[in-house]
């Protein structure tokens, strides 16, 4: 996994690399009918073991709460990713790798996730440029006849 780069100190965990393999669910937050709880499907969860960052822009924009997770072979469920509002509470170092400006800026722009600075410190140049791991910068190579 790159090296995490956290400038705006957020508060996370590594529960994600330890355990490979497991089970998601999410709490969303909706308008109707209030909050609620869906599990996913096995193909998603060995989708989002390998890479689980997809999963904050797999919602609409102010629904997603909390992203839960279960180890295989446990019977509990740890807390990956969860928010009140424009406070993160915690996030996994797994989930905040593998983010991209991109989607801060459109589905988390109005949270803690947002900083200019933290993309300054990571060399972000464009939307598909990590937020929270360095980003090679990319030079043209001139010819001189």
């Amino acid at each position: 996994m790159s090296k995490l780069i956290n400038t705006i100190g957020l508060s996370t965990t590594d529960i994600l690399s330890k355990y490979p393999k497991g089970q998601f669910r999410v709490i969303t937050k909706n308008r109707h009918v209030g909050m609620g709880c869906h599990n996913l499907r096995d193909f998603e969860n060995e989708r989002y073991s390998k890479d689980p960052s997809p999963l904050m822009s797999m919602y609409k924009k102010g629904t997603l709460q909390t992203i839960e997770f279960k180890p295989e072979g446990s019977d509990y469920w740890f807390k990956v990713f969860s928010r009140t509002g424009k406070k993160i509470h915690t996030i996994d170092e797994k989930i905040l790798v593998g983010l991209t400006v991109g989607c801060i800026n459109s589905c988390w722009h109005n949270t803690e996730l947002y900083n200019w600075n933290q993309y300054k410190a990571v060399n972000s140049a464009t939307w598909a440029s990590y937020a929270f791991q360095m980003n090679e910068p990319k030079y043209e190579t001139v010819r001189v006849a």
